[in-house]
């Protein structure tokens, strides 16, 4: 985390449990205003100083400006606004987000290895029937690791 800025205790939990399950993959369930996001920022700061494969942030378009600023402020870095070009999902070193929107109204075709996937408001793909729902499938499994 950013220097001047630190986590409450409940929130190392997450990046313990990840670190520890033999799944490669973690729910946060907490209650709203816990700071779920910024447990989420935790472990991709850890796997950002541990890894150099890319992380992908994927999110409801409202929250755009929510992410962009807690990335900043928590890992100290910029986010990559992610697009799909030519039906393949375009990423960058470092953290890129990508919106929930993008999974309704394109047509994917390659999805690129992530290392760490990060999904916030993953009920939104609770439809296994939807588009949305098999891109996320599909993206959840050229992911190393998952955390929704």
């Amino acid at each position: 985390m950013s220097d001047n800025l630190s986590l409450m205790p409940h929130q190392h939990i997450h990046l313990w449990k990840l670190t520890n399950t033999p799944y490669n993959g973690i729910a946060i369930f907490d209650d709203v205003g816990t700071g779920k996001t910024i447990s989420a920022l935790n472990i991709v700061k850890q796997h950002l100083a541990n890894n150099d494969s890319p992380v992908l942030i994927l999110i409801p378009p409202a929250l755009f400006d929510k992410w962009g600023s807690e990335v900043k402020k928590w890992c100290g870095l910029s986010p990559k606004f992610s697009s799909v070009v030519n039906g393949e999902i375009q990423l960058r070193d470092g953290i890129n987000i990508l919106s929930h929107g993008i999974l309704q109204s394109q047509n994917i075709s390659s999805i690129p290895d992530i290392g760490l996937l990060v999904i916030d408001e993953a009920h939104h793909f609770r439809n296994p029937d939807t588009i949305s729902s098999k891109y996320a499938m599909e993206i959840c499994r050229s992911s190393f690791r998952r955390v929704i």
